[in-house]
């Protein structure tokens, strides 16, 4: 039946009243008509409309994304947000077009990225408990900073460098490093006695320590002995009667040397000269006075690395002359000359 607002007419005759009304009755009763609809312009601006009066909204694009809140409340079994505008998944790198979710990178008891995957950080990563397996990591660049308290299975250098490594462990302090049959670094097991050097015993066998030989040992002055080092050439040193070095020999093997020079004055006057070691007096001071060339012999001690030197001052109105400043010693023997 269709509502008409128009009946019952005012001044319809009552016994057609009853039809009229019936009708509307039925009508509102349906509530299908356009003009019964509830529009926005009959609804009270203080209304209020309960949500158990309400369907479930399952249309797209009814809810608009900006009226939503309280999104700890969404139910864990409500899905996934869409890729486009899903936040929640990881990107490898910055050319990782297919992101994945973080739960579907963790394995049980690790974190691990998927293979293929590359791990970048922005910013600096601080780890405060211990990484228990790097998997198949093949680069680690610290770049000026430390890693402190490293335990290491297995280093493969490969061509690159590593500057300041401390290996510790069952490794003792002194101990020698070597390459084992596990093609990996150790320690040699050993570390050898005072005097000792470590001498190969082939391909495929560790290094072991051996005892010098006699022609290994310190050398000595005594006879029958050989020159070892020479600086020939005449100097005159000395002026103003200050102490002036001469000549230099540096020590390249430790022991007992025999030290000789020649040495004359310009004239009637003294001149001096001895022999001292890393610039500090040594040997014994020597007077000379007279124009003829005499010999200086002395046998002296030294160590690796020390300087062997001739120094020489004069007189007044005098030069003090050196020559042939020379070292002897029983057994081989090579050193650096300054002369």
């Amino acid at each position: 039946m269709a509502w008409t607002p128009s009946k019952p007419e005012n001044d319809m005759l009552l016994v057609n009243f009853p039809a009229a009304m019936r009708s509307n009755l039925d009508a509102l009763e349906l509530g299908t008509d356009v003009a019964l609809l509830i529009t926005n312009a009959k609804c009270s601006a203080s209304m209020g409309l309960e949500d158990t009066k309400l369907a479930q909204i399952t249309t797209a694009a009814k809810v608009s994304g900006a009226a939503i809140t309280l999104l700890t409340s969404v139910p864990s079994g409500a899905g996934v947000l869409p890729d486009a505008n899903s936040n929640g998944k990881c990107k490898a790198d910055a050319a990782d077009t297919t992101p994945q979710y973080l739960d579907s990178l963790i394995d049980t008891g690790m974190f691990q990225i998927s293979a293929g995957d590359l791990l970048q950080l922005a910013d600096s990563l601080t780890y405060a408990g211990n990484w228990v397996n790097l998997g198949s990591v093949t680069t680690v660049d610290i770049n000026g900073g430390t890693i402190d308290g490293v335990t290491v299975g297995t280093i493969d250098i490969n061509g690159g460098t590593m500057d300041g490594v401390k290996i510790g462990g069952t490794t003792a302090t002194g101990e020698i490093i070597i390459n084992n049959a596990s093609d990996a670094a150790d320690g040699l097991g050993v570390q050898g006695s005072s005097g000792q050097y470590l001498k190969s015993n082939g391909a495929g066998v560790n290094p072991s320590w051996a005892t010098p030989s006699s022609g290994l040992s310190n050398v000595v002055a005594s006879t029958p002995r050989e020159l070892r080092a020479s600086a020939d050439t005449e100097e005159s040193v000395g002026s103003s009667q200050t102490w002036e070095k001469a000549k230099e020999f540096t020590i390249s093997r430790a022991g007992t040397y025999h030290t000789s020079y020649y040495n004359k004055s310009g004239n009637s006057s003294s001149v001096y000269t001895r022999i001292r070691k890393n610039g500090a007096v040594y040997g014994t001071e020597r007077t000379h006075t007279g124009t003829v060339y005499a010999e200086y012999t002395q046998d002296l001690a030294f160590v690796v690395g020390d300087t062997c030197e001739l120094w020489g001052k004069d007189s007044p109105e005098n030069v003090c002359y050196v020559k042939e400043f020379r070292l002897y010693t029983q057994n081989e023997y090579v050193s650096t000359i300054s002369d």
